[in-house]
């Protein structure tokens, strides 16, 4: 297909961004009622064009462009329980250790996600692997240049640290993200080749979670981003994108101007895992 003009959300260029930093806290103990949990503000961009891979995505690679498509067919049949999303982070782990030719993988969470109204306040355990939520909003990575080293130290088990963390091994942390549904239409994931990026086009934004402060970015509009998609994704067609290396690589949902009005809605699954290998 040729390529498509959408739009797609991002950080608003605010004056208040210029002394305040961006924040987010989510919880499910506070009453918001009186306590400002955020002053992140998206806006739409648009008339963005973005490019169709399919049949040429041998021209993005995670070293190339910061993400690529693998070819996987998974055999966890359902993403219910506990159960089923252990197998699958499982399978996950041993699929990329044989891609990345990896010393060592971690993944360490796993996140079901479906496009779905939201009314009201939503209150879920943010630890609960099977509680689904909806795609997330607006142009980001997960993972800042100050924040990964940090994700590291928490979730490396000491005994890997004292094997791995000196000279002579790379570490990335990197998203796989598959669709759920035979043929993704609606609210597809775009992602942004990183060589269209520059480090002042990222603003780091606080999110706060119970256990913790973390560090995300969020992508200031450039009319020069080469955004990138894929039509009709299957299940058998897991992206793969760094989230922490020498160049992050944001991405995005848009709305496909293209997508069937019966279009079955997104659902997806995706892990984080942090990959060590030899230099």
């Amino acid at each position: 297909m040729p390529n498509i003009i959408s739009s797609i959300d991002h950080l608003a260029d605010l004056p208040l961004y210029e002394t305040v930093k961006p924040y987010v806290v989510l919880s499910t103990q506070l009453d918001s009622g009186n306590i400002t949990t955020k002053n992140v503000v998206f806006e739409s961009r648009e008339n963005i064009e973005i490019t169709d891979i399919r049949g040429k995505d041998e021209q993005y690679t995670l070293d190339t462009a910061g993400f690529q498509i693998m070819q996987h067919k998974t055999d966890v049949e359902r993403f219910e329980t506990m159960e089923d999303l252990i197998k699958y982070q499982e399978e996950t782990a041993a699929c990329l250790k044989e891609f990345f030719n990896a010393e060592y993988v971690l993944p360490w969470q796993v996140k079901k996600r479906k496009n779905k109204p939201l009314t009201g306040i939503v209150q879920q355990n943010l630890r609960d692997w099977t509680a689904v939520d909806g795609p997330a909003k607006g142009a980001h990575n997960d993972v800042t240049i100050h924040s990964g080293p940090i994700m590291l130290k928490t979730h490396l088990p000491e005994e890997i640290k004292k094997r791995y963390l000196k000279p002579g091994y790379r570490f990335r942390i990197v998203n796989t993200w598959r669709s759920l549904i035979p043929v993704l239409e609606d609210n597809p994931l775009a992602f942004c080749d990183f060589r269209s990026v520059h480090r002042e086009d990222l603003i780091a934004c606080d999110r706060v979670i119970p256990t913790r402060a973390g560090e995300v970015y969020y992508l200031k509009y450039k009319p020069e981003h080469h955004w990138c998609w894929l039509e009709h994704m299957t299940p058998e067609e897991p992206l793969l994108f760094i989230m922490w290396d020498s160049a992050p690589g944001p991405q995005a949902r848009f709305q496909n101007p293209h997508a069937n009005e019966s279009a079955e809605r997104r659902v997806s699954v995706e892990t984080r895992n942090i990959i060590i290998t030899k230099l």
